[in-house]
């Protein structure tokens, strides 16, 4: 069961609460990722497409990936949003792993690598993610 807080509402840094807050809610996705990444007024998400979070193996020996939430935009960009509570496994090694594969599905047999789109992936973590970079906010290109 998820945990509340003092207030008696749940805690939505639980993936679960997490999920049915900004994975379901188109309008409360784009008015938060828009607070994450400030874009431009005119590159604002207004509309995206949820996508199923479970990224298909290619082969059995493949491990599975199960994201958050992961969203396609009108252009075709995709932007993947992970809470991590505990720092319990590379959770960095683990977020490139999951945009590598964001990244790479986006082509099939036959098509030219400029129909590759952006893939944003924005982490909620609990933990201090960098012990000599203690910001709040950081951006990575």
């Amino acid at each position: 069961m998820a945990s509340r807080s003092s207030d008696g509402l749940f805690d939505p840094k639980i993936d679960i609460v997490f999920k049915s807050i900004f994975g379901k809610e188109k309008d409360l996705f784009c008015s938060f990722t828009n607070s994450v990444i400030q874009p431009t007024k005119e590159k604002e998400i207004v509309d995206i497409e949820f996508i199923n979070t479970e990224i298909p193996k290619e082969n059995l020996e493949e491990k599975l990936s199960r994201l958050d939430v992961l969203a396609k935009l009108k252009d075709g960009s995709m932007i993947n949003i992970e809470v991590q509570i505990k720092n319990a496994d590379p959770f960095f090694e683990r977020v490139l792993y999951y945009w590598s594969k964001i990244f790479i599905s986006q082509l099939k047999s036959g098509d030219y690598y400029d129909k590759l789109k952006k893939v944003i992936c924005i982490n909620i973590v609990d933990f201090i993610m960098f012990e000599d970079n203690q910001d709040f906010h950081n951006e990575f290109e």
